[in-house]
């Protein structure tokens, strides 16, 4: 569901948007994602240092994870700054102080608000109607990849997104979405937060366990839970490692890339 947030924001700026072909900054990976997807990428003309898909096309730095370049941004004369509720509020008002129209996304919490956020991207730069072919399409291929789900079948799942401290995917995130539509049970699921102990994972016994960590960091902690024998998970060797980026940043069909791994991870 779209938030009101963004509605507001959206709906007060607006008018002074050129109607065609908005240019745009993007402040978040996921953003940039989805411009590109609905083929927006030749509008971008800026993003962060760690939005990686627009690296090999040239496009100008604007901000990195800790800080946003407002002058740089300016300098650019976009139509358009899209951002998510992650920035800071201060980059917000300093970009709007400066004349520049923002829109701020929340962060989504499913996998049916990936597909609202696309729809809402694909708007803001006149993409709408390649935006709501492709939920469309995401749409019918989740409903095939679910049909590949054995029934009767509700295996104990764990995806951890850190080490030191161990967190975990907890409910009311899109992450969660990946176990719930992949027939698997969360063991963080009674979680408020998702901090967690090495101890409490092993009581809960996860039948495979997803390890969303870069590099020798994933490799490590997939070796520590090989190490307790007699964890499910690592008796099975249903321990395996997710690319980082695509895994907390994705678009709707960068999620169910994901998912239809996780899928066969499981089950085949």
């Amino acid at each position: 569901m779209r938030s009101l947030y963004f509605l507001m924001v959206v709906l007060i700026p607006f008018a002074g948007i050129r109607a065609q072909d908005p240019t745009v900054i993007s402040l978040s990976p996921s953003v940039t994602k989805m411009i590109y997807e609905v083929e927006g990428s030749a509008q971008l003309l800026g993003y962060t240092n760690y939005c990686d898909r627009a690296m090999e096309d040239g496009k100008a730095v604007v901000a990195s994870q800790m800080n946003v370049n407002e002058e740089k941004i300016l300098s650019l004369d976009p139509d358009l700054v899209i951002t998510t509720s992650l920035t800071a509020d201060r980059s917000v008002r300093a970009l709007t102080s400066l004349g520049l129209k923002v829109v701020v996304l929340d962060m989504p919490e499913s996998f049916g608000d990936l597909c609202d956020q696309l729809v809402d991207v694909g708007e803001l730069v006149g993409k709408e109607n390649k935006a709501k072919e492709i939920v469309r399409n995401q749409k019918a291929r989740l409903e095939r990849l679910q049909h590949k789900i054995p029934d009767n079948e509700r295996p104990r799942l764990f995806i951890q997104l850190g080490a030191k401290p161990l967190f975990s995917v907890i409910p009311d995130t899109f992450l969660h979405d990946y176990i719930e539509l992949a027939g698997g049970e969360n063991i963080a699921a009674g979680l408020t937060h998702g901090s967690i102990t090495r101890e409490s994972v092993l009581a809960r016994d996860p039948e495979a366990i997803f390890i969303v960590m870069i590099g020798a960091a994933g490799e490590e902690e997939k070796n520590n839970w090989l190490a307790y024998p007699e964890l499910s998970a690592a008796e099975s060797g249903k321990i395996f490692l997710l690319d980082d980026d695509d895994t907390a940043s994705p678009t709707p069909e960068i999620f169910l890339n994901i998912l239809e791994e996780i899928i066969e991870r499981i089950y085949y």
